[in-house]
């Protein structure tokens, strides 16, 4: 070490938190080493710094400010110390960089405990066994905490920071096991259940008074609803030549599995449908479901201020196209809903249709219910693999990278069989309600446009036709419906013939309108919006 007699010197001391800093001595003792280092080499102390936090680069509180303290006065300062070179960082290549960049405004660090004599071109590759090893030892750490916490993982237990709706706790033998927390569980519950019955968007649950307590944000909702945690199960993440797991956990789940898993199909739903809003005005309630009859482009609206300042507003090509189609919103609005009122069908045979389709779905309740017996066998087949899988495991014929991989084949495929056994099972007691609103809707389309809002009014549209409307000298073109909606009018026009016919019994005109070859929808068909995701035109 050479002669540092009237050096001047900045302190640096660190350690990696809170605690250390409150209750551990080690800033206490690398401050008086480093005093002591400078008393018994003359060397002027110009200015400490300590600070709690982790070296793994620099982006430090205190650290900004010894980097400003020392770019402002760095004809005064000679040195910068540390204690060890853990101290100074555990990043090798930041470190050499930083180091270099103070070299260059003559400030040399250095650590008292393994002085680096840089004039010594062998030095170099000393600091560079320094500088990396507490590198090489956080990785080191790091990697034995990321096993230790898959470990714990893949026994069940959650091993971090509690999710939002649980609390800390403790199985019968000490070991840490977290805990519904009773006010939060109940509400979440019964908000998993509310957004799987399909009937409600996230944005509608966080706006409901009940669920105000929870004080979600909808990215926050968006991530506890698809957290397989409040199943009852654990995430393993892939880990070197392991593949990811999902694992039985041994907390208590907030919600089922099947209810889980019809949330998860909801997602992969809705995101496919998912379109850019647009801002909805009710005066151009049409806009975007209307085609130019004279170039086929898109209409789009707007509204034109008079000189009185009074608002008309009109359906109108764009502005880029030459063919200059326009005309009255107003009226185009008044016309269509006009058109909407020949749906209209005498209370008797809307009566009679409900009771034949009703009938007419009834005589498949044999289907449905072999339906699901083949999946209630085909989930004991796959029990039945799952034991023969164990028993390899035991055996010593597979390990248990195979074997994890092929359970969760298994378990994934039993998700997906309880869900359609589930959609199945709801079906009977869904079935009148989903018959009378639908026929309900469909004789009543006129007066949805009164109250609907964009996402109610785009699905409608998409139901009921299968491509968009065109309008022209004041009237429109004959539509072109959806399939399913045409077929069931034909049958409703078929009902009016018959009931008028003298004599006609309700087992007569049934028979006659099943020739007709109406078929039944899945369960999952007979809702609005499932309707409307199937046969979305626009």
């Amino acid at each position: 070490m050479k002669n540092l007699k009237g050096k001047r010197a900045i302190l640096y001391r660190r350690v990696s938190t809170t605690e250390q800093k409150k209750s551990g001595n080690s800033l206490h003792s690398q401050q008086n080493q480093l005093i002591k280092f400078c008393q018994n080499n003359q060397i002027h102390n110009l200015k400490e710094f300590e600070e709690d936090y982790s070296a793994k680069n620099f982006n430090r509180p205190e650290w900004s400010k010894l980097n400003k303290y020392a770019k402002a006065n760095y004809k005064d300062i000679d040195l910068l110390l540390v204690v060890n070179w853990d101290r100074f960082s555990r990043n090798t290549l930041e470190a050499l960089n930083t180091i270099d960049t103070f070299s260059k405004i003559n400030i040399e660090v250095n650590s008292i405990n393994n002085w680096i004599d840089y004039q010594d071109p062998t030095q170099k590759f000393i600091q560079l066994m320094y500088l990396g090893m507490p590198e090489v030892d956080n990785k080191m750490k790091g990697l034995r905490i990321k096993k230790a916490m898959r470990e714990v993982r893949k026994s069940g237990r959650w091993c971090s920071k509690q999710p939002f709706g649980y609390l800390p706790g403790k199985d019968h033998f000490g070991k840490a096991l977290m805990k519904v927390d009773p006010d939060k569980g109940q509400l979440l519950k019964s908000l998993f259940e509310l957004y799987s019955s399909g009937n409600y968007s996230q944005s509608e649950i966080l706006k409901m008074t009940r669920f105000k307590p929870l004080k979600l944000s909808k990215s926050n909702l968006s991530r506890i609803l698809q957290n397989i945690v409040y199943a009852g199960f654990l995430d393993v993440p892939a880990f070197e030549e392991e593949p990811k797991q999902t694992k039985k956990g041994l907390h208590e789940p907030i919600i089922d599995l099947i209810t889980f898993n019809k949330i998860q199909e909801l997602f992969k739903v809705r995101s496919a449908q998912k379109q850019k809003s647009k801002a909805f005005n009710k005066k151009l309630l049409l806009r975007g479901h209307l085609r130019c009859s004279k170039c086929g482009g898109n209409l789009t609206g707007s509204a034109s201020t008079s000189k009185t300042g009074k608002k008309y507003y009109y359906y109108h090509c764009s502005s880029k196209r030459s063919c200059n189609e326009r005309f009255r919103a107003e009226l185009a609005n008044s016309k269509f809903e006009d058109y909407l009122k020949q749906f209209d069908i005498r209370p008797e045979v809307k009566r009679l249709f409900v009771e034949i389709l009703k009938k007419q779905f009834s005589e498949f309740e044999t289907e449905r219910f072999n339906q699901i017996k083949m999946i209630e066998n085909d989930i004991q087949k796959i029990k039945t693999n799952q034991d023969i899988l164990l028993d390899k495991l035991i055996s010593g014929t597979i390990n248990d990278i195979i074997y994890d991989k092929k359970n969760t084949e298994y378990v994934n495929k039993i998700n997906e069989l309880n869900v359609e056994l589930s959609n199945l099972e709801d079906y009977e007691n869904d079935l009148r309600d989903y018959i009378e609103f639908s026929v309900e809707l469909m004789t009543n389309m006129n007066k949805i446009i009164g109250f609907s809002d964009e996402v109610t009014l785009r699905k409608f549209m998409s139901s009921i036709f299968n491509d968009k409307l065109e309008f022209e000298k004041e009237d429109y073109r004959t539509p072109k419906l959806n399939p399913s909606v045409n077929l069931i009018f034909m049958v409703i026009s078929s009902l009016e013939l018959n009931k008028n016919k003298k004599g006609d019994t309700f087992s007569d005109v049934s028979h006659d309108v099943l020739k007709a070859g109406i078929e039944p929808a899945l369960p999952k068909k007979l809702d609005f919006e499932s309707s409307a995701s199937t046969n979305s035109a626009t």
